[in-house]
């Protein structure tokens, strides 16, 4: 833990290095307690600042450091103090505005349904491993619903493990190329 100051929180800012500063003013006769926090790196980056009661979850906003700057005075001058605080990282949503490129959509992937033919005729080749699968996933071809979850089957329509209703689900979801309903 560290107890930053602002003049301190310069001098690490000038060197691109990371910091936090804490402030809290907690005030018996008036029952107040909440605290301020700065998280950064460099004196040309953004700041993230949180604030609340002490003990709860804070809100958070993105700020330039000139700013980050004059809101340390302006806390100071409202009685709040410097307090010990670990470095805290910056929040991951933030952190994602800071460096993220705009999204880019994908084209949509067309993914060829079998023919109730080839549903029912079983494959005469031996088993075919799904290099997209990772192990021992990589063997499934049909999922057939029961009570419950799924049976697993290979390419020869041969049961391969019993799979529960939420992890059929999720192979569906996340291997819906490969992977298909047997009715």
């Amino acid at each position: 833990m560290a107890r930053l100051t602002l003049g301190q929180v310069r001098d690490i800012a000038k060197r691109r290095r990371p910091w936090t500063i804490r402030l809290e003013c907690v005030d018996l006769s008036t029952n107040t307690s909440k605290f301020w926090f700065a998280t950064g790196r460099a004196m040309d980056e953004m700041v993230e600042c949180g604030w609340g009661r002490i003990g709860s979850k804070p809100q958070l906003k993105l700020i330039p450091y000139h700013t980050f700057d004059d809101k340390v005075d302006e806390k100071l001058a409202k009685g709040y103090d410097y307090a010990n605080t670990p470095y805290v990282r910056m929040s991951p949503g933030n952190l994602a505005k800071l460096t993220a490129t705009p999204p880019q959509t994908p084209a949509p992937q067309v993914t060829p349904q079998p023919t109730p033919a080839a549903l029912s005729t079983p494959t005469t080749s031996a088993q075919v491993v799904n290099p997209s699968l990772p192990m021992p996933f990589n063997l499934i071809r049909w999922l057939k619903p029961k009570k419950n979850g799924f049976t697993a089957l290979d390419t020869n329509e041969q049961a391969l493990l019993d799979v529960p209703l939420a992890g059929g689900k999720s192979l569906l979801r996340d291997f819906s190329n490969t992977i298909h309903i047997l009715a």
